[in-house]
């Protein structure tokens, strides 16, 4: 069993063995090895033990055909150590449906989570959200259904029911995520043909380009301290983070450092795989110390918004809806204050949680004058302005200027509380 450091080059070069098998382990990542018979095949391993065990046990990540790339395959190694470091074991969440019900679309969808996303190296958020989307519209309608079964009426019957419920581009991705079901399963002779075959989405998506003003900023800011915990808080760190929704929804305590005044987000939680570190504004410290400390069996809870104490926070329509009502609540109010009459409030245009993320970032470059490359690098987005050969040799991380801008940012928005109500106007 030698250990040896794997590289794309060499993985590629490496002959098989005269006879039989051999292992080669991963000086980077322990327990993850390439597996070379003497036949040729290569294969990718990560060995690993349980806790409060002395066996070892041993789950096969895919081909080298299927998973040509060292690094893809190290980061799904990486995975599977940090399920048994979680006290999960591996080998169950990739066991096999039962030959009974393979042909059951929960059942075809639990392989095609494990072999086709999961396997395939696709990042942790789209793996998320692709579950998401089946578990909340498509298994409760189709779940114990045989797969072949699905014909175009139904695709298009769950499609409509989204959209009536006032989700239309939900409904787009509801598809997206059927069709790559469905096509994967033709190629599995799972079914004959795919019901969906040049299927349009249902609804016409545009370009988001909310950019809330600054007094609109002021009163969600102001709902949301009276909306309280857990909402409340989570769409202030929203702000002042930017970060994306469910990166700050399903944020837990070990990934912040109060002492440095960063927040870490490891690259299995971000949209593009990337790890970043998020430097905290005196303001974002003072929300995240006012934050409960949840125990759970006498075990410290890890999310900071929760709910049930066992899981992050979901629920989001609900609690903008409840946000947009208090912003309607402090207009009339306000209106009232100055000798208006409250009936002639009209509620704000329509905004998203992902339009503050916008709205962020556009305050950050207007108004505070921040470099596009320093947000970029706030935003944790991969394609910029630094790009080709100056991205190749440019890997700053942009810590100091990061952690000015989002100080600053942090001012910004508590000089906005702070301002009462008439001194932006309406296109400020």
């Amino acid at each position: 069993m030698p250990t040896v450091s794997l590289t794309q080059l060499s993985v590629e070069r490496v002959k098989p063995p005269a006879k039989g098998r051999v292992d080669y382990f991963d000086k980077n990542q322990p327990g993850f090895a390439l597996r070379v018979t003497h036949t040729g095949n290569k294969s990718w391993t990560v060995v690993y033990r349980l806790k409060g065990t002395t066996k070892l046990e041993r789950v096969t990540l895919g081909s080298f055909e299927d998973i040509p790339k060292v690094d893809v395959a190290r980061d799904m190694a990486r995975e599977i150590r940090q399920q048994v470091a979680r006290g999960v074991d591996p080998k169950a969440l990739r066991a096999p449906a039962p030959v009974q019900d393979v042909r059951t679309v929960k059942a075809v969808v639990d392989v095609f989570m494990a072999r086709y996303m999961k396997a395939k190296g696709r990042a942790e958020s789209y793996i998320a959200e692709t579950r998401r989307i089946f578990d909340k519209d498509v298994l409760p309608k189709w779940g114990a259904r045989d797969i072949r079964s699905i014909t175009r009426a139904d695709v298009i019957d769950l499609l409509d029911t989204i959209v009536d419920d006032g989700r239309p581009i939900q409904a787009n991705r509801t598809l997206a995520a059927v069709r790559k079901l469905l096509n994967w399963s033709l190629d599995r002779s799972y079914i004959d043909a795919s019901p969906v075959a040049k299927m349009s989405a249902p609804s016409a998506e545009t370009d988001r380009e909310r950019v809330l003003s600054a007094d609109e900023l002021r009163l969600v800011w102001l709902a949301t301290a009276k909306v309280g915990y857990p909402f409340g808080p989570m769409v202030q760190m929203l702000i002042l983070t930017l970060q994306r929704r469910r990166e700050v929804a399903e944020a837990v305590w070990p990934e912040f450092d109060i002492k440095e005044s960063i927040w870490h987000i490891p690259g299995e939680r971000t949209k593009n795989s990337n790890p970043t570190d998020v430097p905290l504004s005196d303001k974002a410290l003072e929300i995240i110390g006012a934050l409960p400390r949840w125990k759970v069996d006498g075990k410290d809870c890890p999310y900071l918004f929760t709910t049930t104490r066992a899981a992050a926070v979901s629920g989001f329509a609900k609690a903008k809806q409840g946000i947009d009502k208090k912003v309607l609540e402090i207009q009339k109010a306000e209106a009232i204050e100055r000798g208006e009459r409250p009936e002639d409030v009209k509620p704000l245009d329509h905004w998203t949680f992902h339009d503050l993320r916008r709205t962020a970032t556009t305050r950050m470059a207007e108004d505070l004058g921040v470099a596009p490359h320093v947000v970029e690098a706030i935003l944790n987005h991969v394609s910029g302005t630094i790009r080709g050969v100056a991205r190749t040799y440019n890997r700053a991380t942009f810590a100091k200027p990061k952690k000015i801008a989002l100080d600053a940012w942090g001012t910004y928005v508590e000089g906005l509380i702070e301002i009462g109500n008439g001194i932006f106007s309406s296109s400020s």
